[in-house]
This record gives structure tokens, C-alpha cells and sequence, in this order.
């Protein structure tokens, strides 16, 4: 989908590549709100990978950039037609 996005969201990543969360976004000023997402991501040796979310019918994929400590991410959409890229930085529990 073309036009404006942001997006707020907590992301779980398991260790085995799975990804659950809750985002809220607005998508060409269409807001939802509390919405469940869940992907797979993978990481490679030189800390570059992919991850892959969907939410509702929608799925969108991305390429990651880990930081060598894992404490942090910056992604990129490679979808056609798309332009967003993100930064996560991880928690404790």
C-alpha cells in the first residue's frame, strides 16, 4: 500500500525466529490501534538478515541490520512501493 505510514508497536523475538507483538499504526490516516502481529525473522553471522510481519491480511518484509552486541536493530521495508525503516532497541522483561 502507497501513502503515509507510522507505526508504534512491542515485538517479542523468540530465539528460533518467531516474532509476536502489538502494533498501532496509521496507514494513510487510517488509525487501528492494539493490533496482534507475528513474523519470522532470521540474523545472519555478519548481524545483517530479514524479518517478515503480518498483521490482519497484510504482510510486509524487511531487511534487518543488527548491532554485533544484539541490542539493537535498524530494519528497512523492501516491499515495491514502500518507503519505511525502523530502529528497536531491546528490553529486559
Amino acid at each position: 500500500m502507497a501513502g503515509w505510514a507510522i507505526r508504534a508497536c512491542s515485538r517479542r523475538r523468540g530465539i528460533k525466529g518467531h516474532i509476536t507483538g502489538t502494533v498501532t499504526q496509521s496507514l494513510n490516516g487510517v488509525i487501528t490501534a492494539h493490533t496482534h502481529e507475528t513474523g519470522t525473522y532470521r540474523v545472519n553471522a555478519d548481524c545483517t538478515g530479514s524479518a517478515t510481519y503480518t498483521i490482519a491480511a497484510s504482510t510486509s518484509h524487511f531487511d534487518l541490520y543488527a548491532a554485533p552486541s544484539g541490542q539493537s536493530c535498524t530494519e528497512a521495508r523492501t516491499d515495491p512501493g514502500t518507503a519505511v525503516s525502523g530502529a528497536e532497541n531491546r528490553v529486559s522483561d
